[in-house]
């Protein structure tokens, strides 16, 4: 699996307005796209939202960052101050699984947020 971490800098107080965007215009188009596990998005403050994005394998993550973008662009045109900051990686860790301590844990979940926060 392959996971991809957008964080946006949105214009504060239109959090209610990207994620309604988010959930009408872009969810229903990645959902369908080949090797797609799932999305998430997180309001972390009032002026910003990650975007969570989980594939099978870093080639259909790949394919779909060109579409994804651009509906983004489309999407949230006015909301976004800036280009998002991106972190991507190989996904290790799934429904809790594949870490021998609890220490791998923390280490396989905490090392991509490192600098999103």
């Amino acid at each position: 699996m392959y996971t991809t971490i957008h964080t946006y800098y949105i214009k504060p107080g239109s959090s209610s307005d990207f994620k309604q965007r988010i959930q009408a215009l872009v969810e229903p188009r990645i959902s369908g796209l080949p090797g797609f596990i799932g999305y998430y998005l997180i309001e972390v403050r009032t002026d910003r939202m990650i975007s969570i994005s989980v594939f099978d394998s870093k080639g259909h993550a790949d394919m779909a960052s060109g579409p994804i973008g651009f509906w983004m662009r489309d999407t949230l045109d006015g909301s976004v101050l800036g280009l998002p900051e991106i972190i991507a990686g190989k996904t290790d860790v799934y429904n809790g699984q594949a870490c021998s301590s609890q220490r791998d844990r923390q280490q396989m979940v905490m090392d991509p947020l490192m600098g999103v926060f």
